[in-house]
């Protein structure tokens, strides 16, 4: 058999794989695997390098999964990364090294993920984690975040601390305030603390419990002070 230089995506969720198919590496154009829900309880590498080349995006997953499969690390064109149903509660240190370059979108649905960890460093833009219901501690710190979007937490309702340290973030995200946190820590961010960019939190029931770390870059003062001592004021 020859290569096949047209297929593009390929979809074999929900079937009785157990290994990757071998028929994958005859793929040269793949750019879309979606996996998920096969009793897989890893991901063939030799496999996965063979298409690693055009690959953007990643679909895999199953209860049969209790290993986080070290295949995905080599997968530095890997755009969108999507986890389902694994049988772990944490994922390795360095679960996505190498594709810190290049991943933008991280799903993590029904599982029992409860900490991600500090391993994506080129995240530009916290987008949806509203399947992480059982998520406590969310690690974000050190990397170019610049914004967070206000569905974000939606459904978290399990998160008590954020980590945002040394982010490009410029305020306090107000997707927060849909979340009961314990606290947020924004060390190292240039905040900047102005009453129309904390306006929304005259009305976040929990601003008072919260507790904020970082400082107001433009008023050289801690962020609680401004949470506790001026929003009032606005």
């Amino acid at each position: 058999m020859t290569s096949d230089d047209t297929l593009q995506s390929l979809r074999l969720r929900g079937n009785q794989l157990i290994p990757l198919p071998l028929t994958l590496t005859l793929l040269s154009k793949l750019s879309d695997l979606q996996v998920q829900y096969n009793p897989m309880k890893d991901l063939d590498t030799n496999i996965l390098m063979n298409v690693s080349s055009n690959l953007k995006k990643l679909s895999f997953g199953s209860i049969n999964m209790t290993k986080w499969p070290t295949s995905v690390m080599g997968l530095n064109k890997l755009v969108e990364l999507s986890v389902y149903n694994v049988s772990m509660d944490s994922f390795p240190v360095n679960a996505f090294e190498g594709l810190e370059d290049s991943l933008m979108f991280l799903q993590i649905e029904s599982t029992n993920i409860s900490r991600l960890p500090v391993s994506i460093n080129k995240l530009s833009k916290v987008g949806d984690f509203s399947n992480l219901a059982l998520l406590i501690t969310l690690e974000l710190s050190f990397y170019p975040i610049s914004m967070v979007e206000l569905e974000a937490f939606a459904t978290t309702q399990s998160l008590q601390v954020l980590h945002l340290r040394y982010t490009k973030l410029r305020t306090v995200p107000e997707a927060i305030k849909k979340i009961r946190l314990y606290s947020i820590d924004l060390t190292g961010s240039n905040v900047i603390c102005t009453c129309v960019g904390f306006g929304w939190m005259k009305q976040w029931p929990t601003r008072k419990s919260t507790f904020i770390s970082g400082k107001c870059t433009n008023l050289n003062i801690p962020i609680y002070e401004f949470q506790m001592k001026y929003i009032p004021k606005c």
